[in-house]
């Protein structure tokens, strides 16, 4: 069979999944064989083959394409129809893709040392050196991890995974250890949260998200004895004035208005 666009639809609900592929009859077997052992890649697809069943299922081909126009025509497809059932909202993309951990140590190997395309290059040799995402494909991005479609969703990290997270970035595991910003840097880490980029612009009683929350007895304690000894500079008891100053400044405005 020829190579194209296809789109599996769950005929209950109409939900769909858009996809190429250069063989569409080897594709779709492939789907199936994946979904009937319940192994399938796309977990939302998954999901509702589970629950559906089978025959709710449909796979019909939305257009005949070349194999090198398939990527960017199914992008179209994609940013058209916006199917609910596509984890990735680019074309080709492997993002929510499950892989097996047989697969993942396969993958693993095939990329250490020497043997990853990479090895060795840094700076402007690196192939993504001075590339950068447009914002649109930063949105949909986002938009792939936002709520339900995010892995960790409803999810909360077990006392001993926290612990063993905080180990593996303790003392010298950390990404910025003896590492210091410059005085460059820190100029513009301040500036970008001044005044109405800074997210706590303005959130003041309900409206700021530490309203009604206390620090425990023990963060206390600890914040307590990380500031001993510790004294502010003229400067910064000069700087933290003129915030107070303003803060309440704000406050008066907005229960005037």
């Amino acid at each position: 069979m020829a190579s194209g666009i296809y789109q599996i639809e769950n005929q209950v609900n109409g939900k769909r999944y858009i996809g190429s592929a250069a063989n569409l009859r080897r594709r779709w077997a492939r789907h199936l064989n994946d979904l009937r052992r319940g192994e399938h890649h796309n977990r939302y697809l998954q999901r509702a083959f589970d629950k559906y069943g089978e025959e709710a299922f449909v796979f019909f081909i939305l257009e005949n394409i070349e194999p090198e126009n398939l990527i960017v025509r199914e992008q179209r497809y994609l940013d058209t129809f916006n199917p609910e059932y596509n984890i990735s909202p680019t074309a080709g993309s492997s993002l929510g893709v499950r892989y097996t951990e047989e697969t993942c140590a396969k993958m693993s190997i095939a990329h250490m040392g020497e043997r990853s395309p990479n090895y060795g290059k840094f700076g402007e040799q690196h192939p993504m050196y001075g590339r950068r995402h447009s914002a649109e494909t930063r949105a949909k991005m986002r938009a792939a991890h936002t709520g339900e479609r995010n892995p960790n969703y409803g999810k909360h990290p077990s006392v001993e995974t926290l612990a063993k997270l905080r180990t593996a970035k303790s003392g010298e595991r950390h990404p910025m250890y003896g590492k210091h910003h410059s005085a460059e840097t820190l100029a513009k880490m301040r500036a970008a949260k001044l005044g109405e980029r800074n997210p706590m612009y303005g959130r003041t009683g309900k409206q700021s998200p530490l309203y009604g929350k206390h620090l425990s007895i023990e963060t206390r304690m600890k914040i307590s004895v990380a500031n001993i000894g510790k004294h502010h500079s003229e400067e910064t008891r000069r700087k933290m004035s003129i915030a107070q100053k303003a803060r309440r400044r704000r406050e008066r405005e907005l229960k005037e208005k």
